[in-house]
């Protein structure tokens, strides 16, 4: 009887280390799903995506870009068409 006492206890040690792996995942999981539902609350609230400088600094030329290449350029509808995505 006193030879089963050391297997028991390395029993518990291991389903100790089951539980907290167990744990540190559904605590994974939760938070996957939160950061998810967060992002698509945000979106339907209409935050839009964070503007970068560079998208900034070339959105304030677009109407330069505007009167050198004309309204029909491909670049230009597609420059005008990004900055309005981001809000610009």
């Amino acid at each position: 009887m006193i030879a089963a006492a050391p297997a028991a206890a390395q029993d518990d040690f291991w389903m100790n280390r089951f539980n907290d792996a167990a744990q540190a995942q559904q605590d994974l999981a939760r938070t996957t799903m939160l950061n998810s539902t967060m992002r698509r609350s945000a979106q339907r609230r209409g935050a839009g995506p964070a503007v970068t400088s560079r998208q900034a600094a070339a959105c304030a030329q677009k109407t330069r870009f505007h009167a050198e290449h004309g309204a029909g350029n491909s670049k230009v509808q597609r420059l005008y068409s990004l900055c309005r995505g981001v809000g610009l």
